[in-house]
């Protein structure tokens, strides 16, 4: 089913960057380089590896630049991710592709959305209305979903509206005073 292109210029350096030669990346689930043999796959895992390669295979086969991030596995077992740019040499008629090992920064990104997650469990589940408007606008930035539905809104739809938006005129005049304090001294309020 994979459609053979030419081995991209300059892809030699994967070898020694990653341990593995650019058909091994590539081409990872042909015969004698299955990683259903590797218990520490997981057939998720599987599944998302081959539609980025066969993706990859796609943008190989259009002679243009692009950039694409790629999961890979190293010699050591270690998964990654790298961010592949490819540039089209049409006076060679080959890729020229510049690797680079973007792993850290998923894993970040990784980390902060599971950080993210269990504040949002943990806002949610408190029985008190909790929100966050950014100072400079009073643009919500944030609130929790018994503080969305007090206000008929849900903790998306309420996201980027102004106090006054949320809470009416009236009501946002009498909290101005609270508003104050907590912006002119940096203190929370409770009203």
């Amino acid at each position: 089913p994979w459609r053979r292109v030419p081995e991209p210029v300059g892809l030699s350096a994967v070898y020694l960057t990653l341990g593995t030669t650019v058909l091994e990346l590539l081409h990872f689930d042909r015969p004698g380089n299955d990683p259903r043999r590797d218990r520490s796959f997981t057939e998720p895992g599987l599944t998302q590896m081959r539609m980025e390669i066969k993706k990859l295979h796609e943008r190989l086969a259009v002679p243009r630049g692009f950039s694409e991030q790629l999961p890979f596995v190293q010699a050591d077992g270690r998964s990654g991710w790298i961010e592949c740019l490819a540039s089209w040499r049409e006076d060679t008629r080959q890729w020229l592709c510049l690797l680079h090992d973007v792993s850290a920064g998923k894993q970040a990104e990784s980390d902060a959305r599971a950080r993210a997650a269990l504040f949002r469990l943990l806002a949610d589940n408190v029985p008190v209305l909790i929100a966050y408007y950014r100072a400079s606008d009073m643009r919500c930035q944030f609130a929790n979903k018994q503080y969305a539905r007090t206000f008929g809104r849900s903790e998306h739809e309420i996201i980027g509206l102004t106090v006054t938006e949320v809470i009416g005129d009236e009501a946002a005049r009498q909290i101005q005073p609270h508003v104050d304090i907590v912006i002119r001294e940096g203190q929370p309020v409770q009203y």
